[in-house]
């Protein structure tokens, strides 16, 4: 298990990157980059489109991520009702799941 941040907080990838995530999650083994920030890649990042982000959100940041190692990179796309999961390999990210809502969402 490891530790779940479900706020913005500002991640420092690098003297000149810092980003923030919609949702991340850093495993045990990197709790180590916890402080006040969060000072390293953590394991997943999730960012959530928006007319707004989406360019950057899917591009820049996505090679961002890949870059520092990032180890899974979801987007989610509400306007499409989509989940991407891409998952860090020696070439860059792989898709390795999709989700796409079929018919009107539900909570039970």
């Amino acid at each position: 298990m490891g530790t779940r941040l479900l706020i913005l907080n500002d991640v420092i990838l690098s003297d000149s990157d810092l980003v923030q995530p919609d949702i991340l999650y850093v495993s045990n083994e990197r709790s180590q980059i916890l402080g006040r920030w969060v000072h390293g890649a953590p394991d997943l990042v999730v960012e959530i489109l928006s007319p707004a982000t989406r360019k950057v959100d899917e591009a820049i940041k996505r090679r961002l991520y890949d870059r520092v190692n990032v180890r899974e990179y979801w987007i989610v796309d509400p306007a499409a009702r989509r989940i991407e999961c891409d998952r860090a390999e020696e070439d860059g990210y792989r898709l390795v799941a999709e989700a796409v809502a079929s018919g009107p969402a539900r909570q039970d």
